[in-house]
């Protein structure tokens, strides 16, 4: 595999996880009402890795 295409591949990863992201983000958004309260201290769980760290024990 060459470095062109790999680069293509990462490439390509990246634009569907922005894809599904912004895709998950509008759907929850636009249902805000509904969202469940501890959505909100998701992102600080996943920066700071306690979302993983709860998994594995």
């Amino acid at each position: 595999m060459t470095s062109t295409n790999m680069d293509s591949i990462v490439q390509e990863f990246a634009q569907a996880f922005d894809d599904l992201l912004g895709a998950a983000m509008r759907e929850t958004f636009g249902n805000w009402a509904e969202a469940p309260s501890s959505l909100p201290a998701l992102p600080e769980a996943y920066a700071n890795g306690r979302d993983r760290l709860e998994s594995a024990t």
